[in-house]
């Protein structure tokens, strides 16, 4: 179990680094979502997994470090997240 958890953590991360590229590229207008159903999914879910298995590594006292670099990531993603939704509304 525990090396499963610590690979959903590094993969958490990845997905969180892939989140802010994309984020920026977005932002400097390199890249564009299409999609209208898509957009809020891709968005969100990136940060919604980092945060659920964040949670579980830290209760299971598994990958602290990682995991709680990925609760900082997921805070920050939407906190970005929002203030982009704020700025479009």
């Amino acid at each position: 179990m525990t090396s499963i958890l610590n690979k959903a953590v590094t993969f958490a991360m990845i997905l969180h680094l892939l989140w802010f590229t994309l984020f920026f590229t977005y932002i400097f207008g390199f890249i564009g979502l299409e999609s209208a159903f898509l957009h809020p999914a891709v968005w969100l879910i990136s940060p919604v997994y980092g945060l659920i298995i964040s949670i579980i590594a830290l209760v299971k006292k598994t990958a602290l470090e990682p995991a709680i670099l990925s609760v900082i990531f997921s805070f920050g993603t939407f906190i970005l997240w929002s203030l982009i939704l704020g700025i479009n509304v």
